[in-house]
């Protein structure tokens, strides 16, 4: 069980209330557990396609707040 899935069971979280940020091979599953799962613009080519959505901006520009702030405004 992955971290993410042992935060799930506990706290009752479900998959679409979780979002994810990653920029590397290693993130790749983490990324595709949620329908939120965002790569960073610098992530390999092969992670952004894998991923559905692009973060706004690298993680040296605040990309994670800016990502999570435009997806707040939207709802």
């Amino acid at each position: 069980m992955t971290g993410i899935q042992q935060l799930q069971t506990r706290y009752q979280i479900a998959a679409d209330e979780i979002m994810t940020f990653g920029d590397n091979e290693n993130d790749l599953g983490m990324l595709q557990m949620t329908p939120w799962g965002f790569a960073m613009p610098n992530a390999s080519a092969s992670i952004q396609q894998a991923t559905r959505n692009i973060a706004i901006a690298d993680y040296n520009h605040d990309g994670v707040l800016a990502t999570i702030e435009a997806q707040l405004e939207l709802y």
